[in-house]
């Protein structure tokens, strides 16, 4: 008998089949009704397999590995890193604004904006907090906390030529003359860099927790909705900082640091592994406090990274710095950092020693080991590229 005739019998047994069976009531007879049985013949005949059934998506999981996973782009900021650069803050701030960094730390140096006494200039500390604003980024502005002419250390600095002490009253005007310019451009300030490190403040905990205060009080007379945070402890990340700085301005008598500050702040530049020792530490010193991270990040130069990085684990020259970005920034927000800042925007020319490589970008001509291609433009690292795919 010819195919065709095989089909056609088939299909008239189960035609009165179909006629003639019972279906119990509610039955899914989807699978076993025998028109579904016919078509699937049908298609069998013709050599052709049925379809796999249609199944619904599971949702996704992400993998406990992906980076930024739980937290938002407001998290995430980064440092200018001064020092030869300024020129091209603009342009590098646009493009770390482009891939979501939501946060830049932009310094208003003292120095700079009264370069005498009484003698305003607010030019560069406007072209930054007005670069960072219109990019729709949110600036952290460093404060500096001496003068050309006087500083608030009680000790200067032995390679710095000798400044004397600046009066509470010079201090102060400084302080009301910036938080009155920038107040609704600017909502957080944090009250000098690293006051633990030699040869700044370490032997002399007391005035910087006096200056603190100084700061804090003036801060919110002219905007009580501003926040302070401590100048970035260097929390002896491998540097030459005072382990009982910290305590002692928490534990002043007269001017207790976290009376005076709306976020703790400090830095750290060490393995993955010790973060979460420091983290703890620092935590149950401040109580509820808010921590954040101004200042974290890694040389692209393999010469830094063997000398002054060695053991870390990751790759040498920028796939190292890449991979330390990519891995060390949402581990310290999983700690329960707030926010982080990497060190730097771009790498600083002026610096010989290893912080010059640390930027997410380096200037045409001008990188610390070696020499870059000539142009006009900022060149991105591949710790930029790793920054973009955390955030996007």
């Amino acid at each position: 008998m010819s195919r065709p005739l095989i089909v056609l019998f088939v299909f008239l047994i189960l035609i009165s089949l179909l006629l003639v069976l019972p279906r119990k009531k509610g039955e899914d007879n989807s699978k076993t009704h025998p028109l579904n049985y016919l078509k699937e013949l049908i298609s069998k005949q013709k050599g052709n397999q049925s379809p796999a059934p249609i199944v619904s998506p599971q949702p996704s999981q992400s993998p406990e590995s992906t980076p930024a996973a739980g937290f938002k782009k407001d998290q995430y900021g980064v440092t200018l890193g001064l020092a030869g650069n300024e020129a091209y803050v603009g342009q590098a701030l646009e493009k770390v604004a482009g891939i979501g960094v939501g946060w830049a730390r932009v310094q208003c140096d003292w120095r700079n904006i009264e370069p005498s006494d009484n003698n305003w200039d607010w030019s560069i500390c406007d072209s930054f907090v007005n670069q960072v604003n219109k990019n729709g980024q949110k600036p952290l502005a460093l404060l500096w906390l001496d003068s050309k002419w006087c500083r608030m250390a009680a000790k200067d600095d032995p390679k710095a030529k000798s400044k004397p002490q600046c009066t509470d009253e010079q201090f102060n005007d400084y302080i009301t003359q910036v938080v009155t310019r920038y107040k609704g451009k600017v909502t957080h300030y944090e009250i000098g860099n690293e006051p633990d490190l030699m040869p700044e403040w370490r032997d002399d905990p007391a005035q910087y927790a006096k200056t603190l205060h100084l700061a804090y009080q003036a801060i919110k007379k002219v905007d009580p909705n501003a926040k302070v945070l401590n100048g970035g402890l260097a929390a002896c990340s491998g540097q030459n900082c005072s382990k009982t700085f910290a305590p002692a301005i928490i534990g002043d008598s007269q001017y207790p640091a976290l009376e005076n500050l709306d976020i703790v702040n400090y830095h750290t530049y060490a393995k993955k592994s010790d973060m979460a020792a420091l983290y703890k530490t620092i935590r149950s010193r401040v109580g509820n406090k808010p921590i954040w991270v101004t200042e974290v990040g890694f040389p692209s130069e393999k010469a830094y990274q063997d000398a002054r990085r060695p053991g870390y684990g990751y790759p040498a020259g920028e796939e190292g710095q890449a991979a330390y970005l990519k891995d060390v920034l949402p581990y310290l927000l999983g700690l329960g950092v707030e926010k982080v800042f990497w060190y730097s925007l771009i790498d600083v020319p002026k610096d010989k020693g290893e912080f010059c490589s640390y930027g997410l970008m380096y200037l045409p001509g001008k990188q610390c080991l070696g020499t870059a291609a000539s142009g006009t433009d900022v060149t991105e690292k591949k710790s930029f590229a790793a920054y973009k795919s955390l955030l996007q």
